[in-house]
């Protein structure tokens, strides 16, 4: 690249001519749990805005489930706040940051919306793609998306990955 085409590049740079990339922070959270006779759910949920003062955006990407039997996987959103049984989300790439979003397990959401079933086939993956699915992080403790199962006796593994920005 010739001294010119190197200047105007730099000066575009800095002068923030050129659009800037976007960052974002990936995260997933994951439960494997045993069930006898019960449904599972997986919650990812927008901290309470009086403990996170970061304002960021919560985009999904994917959640999937697999069990060990036939099951019926539901996404559902906006359900009563869930406040028990924590998880953990667990960052992914290499901005490892603390998650901006609460995890909770086998949690006591509320019911909530549903946006999308499908039935999965045992030891098979079921995906489902969440592009257009988004919380708004420290907007309001209720803004919530659940993946769970129907009631059954299986084991299953429940898994919902999102970006940050």
């Amino acid at each position: 690249m010739n001294s010119f085409w190197k200047t105007l590049l730099l000066g575009s740079l800095s002068l923030g001519l050129l659009p800037a990339q976007q960052t974002y922070r990936q995260y997933v959270a994951s439960e494997t749990i045993a069930l006898s006779g019960a449904a599972a759910s997986l919650t990812v949920q927008a901290a309470d805005p009086a403990v996170e003062a970061n304002h960021a955006s919560i985009l999904f990407m994917s959640a999937n489930l697999k069990c060990d039997v036939d099951a019926e996987m539901i996404i559902s959103v906006d359900g009563t706040a869930a406040t028990a049984t924590p998880g953990t989300a667990t960052p992914v790439g290499l901005h490892r940051t603390a998650a901006l979003a609460d995890v909770f397990t086998d949690s006591d959401v509320g019911a909530g919306t549903v946006v999308g079933s499908q039935n999965v086939t045992a030891d098979k993956s079921g995906v489902f793609d969440l592009a257009g699915q988004s919380l708004d992080n420290g907007a309001a403790t209720t803004q919530n998306l659940s993946l769970k199962t129907d009631v059954l006796t299986a084991t299953c593994t429940l898994r919902i990955i999102w970006r940050a920005t």
